[in-house]
């Protein structure tokens, strides 16, 4: 291979060799980290308007930024705005980070920006007054105990109903399902009348995690509606199998099938094998009986 080399003064983007001759990362994800790299600031790089501008689908992209965003490349924050809208702030970098050097949501200050003005040193304290050398100082005033919030309990074992272990061990195996300890009570009762309909923890963990979106906003609103969408079913199939078990002899329709008569045995003559519609005595028809007595 020979390289032909030119020297850019405008539109070009240096990228470091550990992202482009990344071992771990497939193609379409350094190439996606390349192009990410050349846009601005600001620029709209959501799953959507990504496959809007490449000739990629919305999953590839999707399963590309996870690579990115596991080997450090890429990190993605929900942020809350001033006027109340929620966001999703993606920043990427072309040297990897780990999770313990993630920055905040506050914005890192630029190291080219002045430093803070000291503060001014404090003023002497005056020396006491001479003339007055029996008035006694003043006492410090104490200070204001500060109140501080007890931290949140743990739920205590005997608080843990069926709903809410199966919610916490939804959490544990998929950690994109982890709601708030507000949503809890609301979400257990939900898994108990699912459990109530003889729903098996794992069908309802299937349920819940199949089929989850790349971007998962609220957990609680997600798992809310899968529930909500799939209890009528599960309660009716509970009622139609609480019907057969009370009457097991009802079909499906609620209809006896009485038993069909036996049909009339047909029988054939010993002698030409005439069929017979009844067995006679001597096993013969009657034109065979007719000829013997002849």
């Amino acid at each position: 291979m020979r390289r032909v080399r030119t020297r850019h003064t405008s539109r070009f983007t240096v990228v470091p060799n550990d992202l482009a001759q990344h071992t771990h990362l497939s193609l379409r994800a350094r190439g996606l980290g390349l192009l990410l790299l050349s846009l601005p600031d600001g620029a709209d790089v959501s799953i959507r308007g990504l496959a809007t501008r490449l000739n990629e689908g919305e999953i590839a992209i999707g399963r590309a930024l996870r690579e990115l965003e596991t080997a450090g490349y890429l990190t993605r924050r929900v942020i809350r705005l001033t006027d109340g809208r929620v966001i999703t702030r993606t920043t990427v970098r072309d040297i990897p980070t780990t999770e313990n050097e993630q920055p905040t949501d506050q914005d890192v200050p630029d190291a080219t920006h002045e430093p803070p003005t000291a503060a001014p040193e404090p003023a002497p304290e005056p020396a006491p007054d001479a003339a007055n050398p029996s008035t006694p100082p003043a006492e410090p005033t104490p200070p204001t105990p500060q109140t501080t919030r007890p931290a949140a309990q743990p739920l205590a074992p005997a608080a843990l109903t069926a709903g809410t272990r199966l919610l916490i061990n939804l959490a544990a195996r998929e950690p994109r399902l982890t709601i708030t300890a507000a949503a809890l009570p609301e979400l257990a009762a939900l898994c108990e009348q699912a459990l109530a309909a003889d729903i098996t923890p794992d069908q309802i963990h299937r349920t819940l995690t199949s089929n989850l979106p790349t971007e998962i906003r609220s957990a609680a609103a997600l798992i809310r509606h899968r529930l909500t969408q799939h209890l009528p079913v599960w309660k009716a199939a509970a009622a139609i199998r609480d019907r057969q078990k009370a009457s097991p002899a009802t079909t499906q329709h609620g209809l006896h099938i009485a038993p069909s008569p036996a049909a009339a045995r047909w029988t054939e003559c010993a002698d030409c094998a005439r069929p017979l519609r009844a067995a006679t005595p001597d096993g013969l028809c009657g034109n065979c009986r007719d000829d013997l007595a002849a």
